[in-house]
Order: C-alpha cells, then structure tokens, then sequence
C-alpha cells in the first residue's frame, strides 16, 4: 500500500496572507492615516489661527498709534459723531492675511467735573461734556475662524482743560410708553449745511449724549425710531402745522439740551361693522383719530385717517401709536353708531391688540348712545337698566348687554381651570409652543448625513462648477488643457438634502489631497441664494437658514503643473421641523348669565398657505354648570370645527354662562406653522354693546335718563339732545 501525503496541507504551509487579511491590515492602516491627517490638519488651522491672532494685535495696535498721533480735533469717523478723518471701516493685508478693521470714537463725559444730564452732589451741571474721546478699534481676519474681532481701546486726552469752545450739547433720552428706558433705539439728528447727518442708539439707560455741536436756533432735527416701535420726533414748522408741539430744537453754545422722546411698541386694531342682528356691514366709511396733538392753532392730528371697512366689514389697522382713538362714521353714510363693544374713545395699549364691534343702526336726525361704567374703575356694566323720558310723551327703558372677553398671551402655562390670570389656560398636549407668548407648533430638530464620493455626478450643479467633476477617476480636480492646470475652479452641487425642515446649523467634512495647494468651503442653506465660508470639522450655524442645502469648494493652485483634488465631501446638517399636528383648551370664562355668544375672532386670520387648509380650527363647549364639557363646531356637534375667524357660533350656546374654546393647529409642511396671538370671544345679551343702550329716533330736546342696577346706587340726569350725542354714565356702588 503507498502512502499520500496531505496535499492540501502542504499547499496550505506555503500560502502566503488571505485576501481578507490583506483588506483588513488595509483598513486598519487607512484608519491610522486618516487620524494622522487629521491631527496634521488640526495642527495646521491651529497654527494659522495664532499667526492671525499675533497680526491682529500688530495691526490693531498699528492703528491705535495712527490715531495717537493725528491732531485731537481729527480722531472721529468719516461717518460717525464726533467727525473725524478716520474710516469706520476698512481691510489691510498683512503676512498673506487679510484683516478687516472697524473704528469707533464717541465723546466721554467724565463726572469728575460734573455730569451733562443730572446734578452730582456737590458739582454744577457739566456744559462741556467732551471731556475726551473713546477710540475702539476692532480687527477681524478673514483666512481662519475669527468668532471674536480682537478688540483694543485708548482714551484721547486734549491737551489742557476741553477744547471745544462755542460748542452745545443735545442730552436725549428715549422712553417708553410706561416712563421706562428703551435701549438700541436709533436716535437720527440733521441739521442741513450744519453737520453730517448723526445716526446713533441709545446706551443700557435709554441715553445718548451728543456734545460738541455747531450752535443754531430751531432747526436741529432729531427723530428717534426702534423695530416694533412707534418712532417720535421733532418738527419744523409748516404751512399745514405751524405751531408744532415739539419744534424742531436748537443747540446753545456752553449749555446742555436736554431732550425726551417717548416710543411704545405698536398696536392694531380689528374694527367691525355690524347691524343689530350682528350680521357684517361692509364697505362703512369713517374717520378714525387719535388725541395725541403735533401741532395747536389749528390742531394737528399725529392719527387722524379716513378709513372704510372691507366687503367682510373687518378692517385691521396696524402700526399705531398708543393712544385714545376715537370713531366717526363718514356723514355720507345712513348710519348712525348704536353701540361700540369697547367704549370710545378706544383706549389702545402699547403692544395690544384690540377687537371692536361697531354697531350700526339707520341714521336719524337726532340719537343718544348711553354707556353705563362702574365708577373707578370705568368697566362697562351689563344689566343695567336705563329709563329716558323727555315728560312730552316719550318714556323708554332699555338694559345694557354683554361685552368681548379676549385672551393675546398664553406663556402663563396650563393649569389653570378659571380664567383668573390671562396669559394662561387649561391644557395642552405638548404639541403646542408658548413661549413668547404666542400660539404655534413645537419645533423639533433632526440631524442627517450626505456623503458625495464623486462616482457620480447627480448632485453636480454644471451651470455653476467650472472644476473638473471627474466621476471616473472620483475625484474633483483642477481642468487641465494643453497640460497646464487651471489656476482656480469652482465645485458646487446642487440640493443635497431631500427631507423636509429648515436647515439651521451643518458641519462639512472632505477628504483631500491638497499637494501644497488650496481649498476652500462654503454652505447655502438656502439655494445657493447666501454662501457662507466654513471651516471642514467645525459646525457651522447658518445665518440664513432654509430648505435647500449645497456645498461648494474652490479648487486654487499657483503651479499649474498641480491641481488640488477633493476626493470627497460629507455633510452632517441640522434640520428643523414642526409637529404635524397641536391642541390647547383654554381656561373657564365666565360671560355672565344668559349670554348669547355672537362669534369667536382670531388673528392673523390669514395664515401662511404652506401650512394647509385649514392649518386652525376651533371649537367651542358652553354650560351653565362648568362640568360638561362637549366641545362643538357650526351645526352644534362634535365631527365639525369653525375655520373662519369672526364666523357666527352656533345658536344653541345661546343661555348658558360659561365657555371654553379648543384650538388645534396644524401644518401640511413642517417648515412652516400657524400662528395665533389673539382669541375674541364676541357675547351679547340681544347683541348689545357692553354696558351701552342706544335710543333713536328722538326729537331734539331735554331728556331725563334714569340708571338702576342692583347693587349700585341710582342715576337721576338730565341731557339735551340735539343730533347725534352720547353720554357716559359711572354708578357709585351702593
């Protein structure tokens, strides 16, 4: 018998590594490298980043000895108070960096010699408060992150005692409509053929000093405005206003003036016309005006505006300054106003919101329209019976009605059962945002990954790249003809992201091969519309964020014999999106006994179409027991929902005392949400005003009107009436 050795082993002894221990000991050394590389890169960004940190303070403090050494009248801006021959803004090049310098140079009044603007105990009014000058300069580079422009500061001394004889100062002081400070209000003063135009804001306390002004008489005009504000100003003298309230002012040489200026946040208000039966009556003209005067002999208005409702017989009047308005129906119209759901004359509060029901009745020759308030307090009381007689025959009694109740912030929170506090409610299901006050969906966050590899060119933007996208060697390069590269290209894709949400902040990573040459980066997340350059590792929060999210590289080389080669780019990016879907009860309000409930408003009624229809829609639930709560839509059951703001509720409310809406939100695309920053329950007794009845026809004479309500003392007053009056009647209670 023959013996045959084992020849697989034997072929097995002499094998050399496998294939999957070659592609092993090929990750892990391609792992290795790309750490490496890595701490190299870093290394790299971290030197540079000290390099430009070390120019900068050469170039900042460069720029603070220029200054030192120009004459003291010269340190100010081309652009700024005080007037100088200084750039507010300009870029150097320094050891292959490009450096942008900003200068800043305000006047400094010291307290050591007194202050401008209040009396320092034992010191006289200062009324030369240019002591010195304030220079800040601030340098920014642009080759590497630059999250904090290096700052440096010195103080410019005249010589000897302040220098800036037969010169004024104009101390201004912006407040708000409740005496407080408002700071960052841009403060505009001109004086034509006198100074530049000064644009400055004010500081923490609601102050701008402006000291070392040319003096003239009447015509320094200053005009003060802030986002989200009413502006104020001064005014010169006109054909249509000559004696203006606030006169353009004037500057005294050696002497401060002082100057406030009163701004409040700006409201709006839902004006509506309706007839008795509440049902809209469009297309009402009239004149709305406020009391608040610019001018006197003759008195001019700062509002007064011929305004006509819309074919719904809304209007929405925006933007309008604090202050009691009050409402005239145009004399053309055959109407005469029977009732006003909030007294006249409006009183609109900064930042408000209000909803008034202009009720209507035919015109007569002659009417009276009777509010009936509590005394103190001045709110209208329901209930109220209201006898007049003119003791010729004429003897009608009639009860003042109901009112609107009106609900523009829930950041309070949920919780609370009783509507005792108005910027909270009952509950929500955690879809909905409250924070500012407001009503909107939550916004959530998502991160998501994109890798371009360059084995194809899908995401190529070719109207824009001018690099060459080479899906066969997988690779981005410099083009090459007749064997030179070219010295620079541009790479760019378009959209890469294909989730919904708004993109806010990305981190690009890339893969290069850099052969002594450059790269740079840049993201848009918003179509290419804003690149904004980025640094490969480090996250980057976009400025204008959006939906369409593109990468671009620049490719450059200064040996046209090497190209730069991008070998691939990922991209790691955060969207935002909001819920689909929210709801919010709100608390229990209590409209009194026997309330017939008109129609619930909110604004904006109109809402971004990308949301749907209908992104909101309400219900409502009434009883008199506040146990049962069956909230309903338009025909009185559970399967509808009111879509439409200032929609008539459904009649069967009518009776009951308490009420409570629900709200649901939602949105067909989560990059958008609906908002809502007011709730108007209209309710009426016979769809009267609040605490007002309104008798008509009458004939012109004297009239008795008699108040009583429980709980209130009686009203005996006699009024004569001759066309169209009112009257407002305060009951002491009793």
């Amino acid at each position: 018998m023959r013996f045959y050795p084992n020849v697989a082993r034997l072929r097995s002894n002499r094998s050399g590594f496998t294939l999957i221990e070659t592609l092993i000991g090929l990750a892990i050394l391609l792992i290795v490298l790309s750490a490496v590389w890595a701490l190299f890169h870093a290394g790299i960004n971290a030197i540079g980043s000290a390099r430009a940190k070390a120019t900068a303070i050469a170039v900042a403090n460069e720029q603070i000895e220029l200054i030192r050494n120009l004459p003291y009248q010269a340190v100010g801006t081309t652009t700024g108070w005080p007037a100088g021959v200084l750039a507010a803004n300009n870029s150097v090049e320094r050891n292959s960096f490009t450096f942008s310098i900003t200068t800043r140079v305000k006047y400094i009044d010291d307290s050591f010699d007194g202050d401008a603007s209040i009396q320092l105990p034992g010191k006289p009014i200062d009324t030369q408060p240019s002591d010195y000058k304030l220079v800040e300069v601030g340098v920014c580079w642009n080759n590497y992150p630059c999250p904090t422009p290096l700052r440096l500061a010195t103080n410019i001394v005249p010589k000897g005692v302040e220098n800036s004889p037969n010169t004024g100062t104009l101390a201004i002081r912006v407040l708000d409509a409740s005496g407080g400070p408002v700071r960052e209000a841009e403060v505009q003063v001109s004086n034509p053929g006198i100074i530049p135009d000064i644009i400055n804001t004010t500081d923490n306390a609601g102050n701008l000093l402006l000291p070392s002004l040319p003096p003239a008489e009447n015509s320094y005009h200053v005009a003060v405005t802030k986002a989200g504000y009413t502006d104020d100003f001064t005014i010169a003298p006109s054909p249509q206003n000559p004696n203006p309230t606030r006169p353009d002012t004037s500057v005294v040489a050696e002497q401060v003036t002082p100057l406030t200026f009163f701004i409040g946040k700006v409201s709006e208000i839902t004006l509506i016309t309706v007839d008795s039966a509440c049902l809209a009556q469009p297309d009402i003209n009239f004149n709305l005006r406020g009391e608040y005067l610019d001018g006197t002999g003759p008195d001019v208005y700062r509002y007064s505006t011929d305004l006509a409702t819309e074919a719904t017989g809304q209007l929405i009047i925006s933007n309008l300054r604090w202050d009691n308005y009050s409402l005239t129906i145009d004399p053309s119209e055959p109407v005469d106003v029977a009732g006003t759901t909030i007294n006249q004359p409006f009183n609109i509060l900064p930042g408000s919101h209000q909803v008034v029901y202009i009720h209507l009745a035919p015109n007569q020759p002659n009417s009276l329209l009777v509010s009936v308030r509590e005394a103190g307090n001045q709110t209208p009381i329901s209930g109220a019976s209201v006898r007049l007689e003119d003791g010729l025959g004429f003897d009608q009694t009639s009860v003042t009605g109901e009112g609107t109740v009106t609900q523009v912030d829930w950041s309070g929170g949920s919780g609370q059962s009783e509507y005792t506090d108005p910027t909270r409610y009952a509950s929500q299901d955690g879809n909905i945002d409250t924070t500012d006050g407001q009503l909107a969906l939550i916004r959530d966050q998502s991160a998501t990954n994109f890798l371009e590899s360059f084995d194809s060119d899908t995401y190529a933007d070719f109207g824009s790249t001018t690099a060459d996208w080479n899906i066969t060697d997988t690779v981005v390069r410099l083009n090459n003809s007749g064997g030179n590269f070219d010295l620079t290209g541009l790479a760019q894709s378009l959209a890469v992201n294909t989730e919904p949400g708004v993109v806010i902040e990305a981190t690009l990573d890339a893969s290069e091969q850099l052969n002594g040459q450059t790269i740079s980066y840049a993201l848009s997340a918003d179509g290419g519309s804003n690149f904004e350059p980025v640094q490969p590792g480090l996250a980057h929060t976009f400025a204008s964020p959006g939906s369409d999210l593109r990468w671009q590289a620049v490719l450059s080389t200064t040996d046209q014999l090497i190209s730069p080669e991008l070998d691939s780019v990922s991209l790691n990016y955060t969207r935002q999106l909001y819920r689909s879907q929210g709801e919010l009860i709100s608390s229990t309000m209590d409209l009194g006994a026997d309330s017939n409930f008109d129609s619930l408003i909110w604004s904006p009624a109109i809402q971004p179409p990308e949301t749907g229809w209908p992104s909101l829609e309400f219900q409502v639930a009434t009883n008199t027991d506040q146990t049962t709560w069956n909230f309903v839509g338009p025909d009185g059951t559970a399967s509808t929902v009111y879509t439409t703001s200032a929609d008539t509720l459904w009649p069967g409310h009518a009776g009951d005392r308490f009420f409570r809406y629900r709200v649901i939100l939602k949105t067909a695309d989560p990059t958008y949400s609906p908002t809502v920053s007011s709730i108007s329950i209209v309710h009426s007794a016979g769809c009267v005003p609040p605490g007002q009845v309104f008798f008509s026809p009458l004939t012109a004479g004297d009239y008795q009107a008699a108040v009583d309500r429980p709980g209130y003392q009686q009203f005996l007053q006699t009024y004569g009436v001759a066309g169209d009056d009112s009257v407002i009647i305060d009951l002491a209670p009793s």
